[in-house]
């Protein structure tokens, strides 16, 4: 059942309307990272806002992070009085070692259910689903040997303060919530305690911006060592001075895919190294440092294997259409002799002229 209180304060809020592989073509989405430390990220709910109680409980393990809190207040607006609530938020988190989101779940990771009465005339003014999210970011940081902090970005709101108009347009949804008598050490071992804290909307974060500084193919980064970025770079967990990182690009892969790879990624490195719009091929990138650290460089990876196969051929793809000025920055052909361009790893692409500047959906 849905009630909505007769308030002309409440007309005032402004109702709200949520990479794959490489592209053949050239397009692709500029993705955003999550989170990479356990630091706060320094959320601040405003209104409508609604709290829940130190009664509550938190408990993770095995990467599962389970928030239930009582609601026992609620506000339009600063100025309101508190609306007497009745009801529940539930946060159920995936959450990595290092405190980072792990995965985003189908269902919402935010539930707030209640009913919101009017604090003066009693009048049921909402029930059902309030407010409802899907994870994007996570904070976890001890602020005492018993007290520990954590902050939440959720984005997609939905619910009945979305669908009633009292949602403010474009905002986030951000969390901060206390956990008492908490044994929090780190994202790694399970801990508990209490639970309370305040949800309220929030900023979206803002887009990255992209340069216009344009990637070179592995070719080039090959030929000329007196362009590299850096002195040392790591690749697959192994950290080389440039010289040697240069002279293995030089290596034939001899049917070892893990050199393909290699040139590939460590192109990629040096492109974002050198200014390169980042956004679509960080995570790219991360990915493939960790598939060269399970197959290491020169472990004689076939093309038919299934680690080839299944994940590592779409990375060296990826990374080789960026290089190639397919992505989200364009081709910088400056400084490119003939010898510069790729020979036996020819991936989609080469020699196309359609750059495109880094986008946003």
């Amino acid at each position: 059942m849905i009630i909505l209180k007769n308030n002309p304060l409440l007309t005032l809020l402004i109702p709200v309307k949520k990479f794959a592989r490489v592209i053949s073509a050239g397009a692709a989405l500029c993705l955003f990272s999550s989170a990479g430390s356990a630091a706060l990220l320094g959320v601040q709910p405003d209104f409508p806002q609604t709290n829940f109680d130190n009664q509550g409980t938190t408990n993770f393990s095995n990467t599962s992070l389970a928030i239930n809190g009582n609601l026992i207040g609620f506000k339009f607006l600063a100025s309101d009085i508190p609306y007497f609530t009745f009801g529940t938020v539930v946060i159920n988190a995936k959450v990595s070692a290092a405190c980072t989101v792990l995965s985003n779940d189908p269902n919402p990771e935010l539930t707030v259910v209640g009913d919101l009465y009017d604090p003066n005339t009693f009048a049921l003014v909402l029930s059902g689903t309030l407010l409802t999210g899907e994870i994007a970011a996570v904070g976890v940081q001890n602020v005492s040997a018993t007290t520990t902090a954590i902050d939440f970005r959720f984005n997609s709101a939905g619910g009945l303060l979305v669908s009633g108009g009292y949602w403010p347009a474009g905002k986030d949804i951000g969390a901060v919530m206390t956990v008492e008598n908490s044994n929090f050490v780190d994202c790694v071992q399970a801990f508990s305690g209490g639970a309370k804290g305040t949800v309220g909307p929030i900023e979206p974060p803002a887009p990255p911006v992209c340069s216009t500084k344009g990637a070179h193919s592995q070719g080039f980064w090959k030929n000329h060592l007196g362009s590299w970025p850096v002195d040392n770079v790591t690749v697959g967990g192994i950290t080389y001075d440039a010289r040697t990182a240069r002279n293995l690009m030089k290596r034939p892969p001899k049917g070892d895919q893990t050199w393909t790879l290699y040139r590939q990624l460590l192109a990629a490195i040096l492109n974002v190294a050198n200014g390169t719009c980042p956004t679509c091929i960080q995570s790219t990138i991360d990915a493939a440092n960790q598939w060269l650290i399970a197959h290491p460089v020169g472990s004689g990876v076939k093309a038919s294997s299934l680690a080839w196969q299944d994940s590592g051929e779409d990375l060296k793809d990826t990374l080789d259409a960026y290089n190639n000025g397919l992505m989200c920055a364009p081709r910088d052909r400056s400084g490119e002799s003939g010898g510069d361009e790729d020979t036996e790893d020819n991936g989609p692409g080469h020699d196309h002229g359609d750059h495109h500047s880094c986008r946003h959906h």
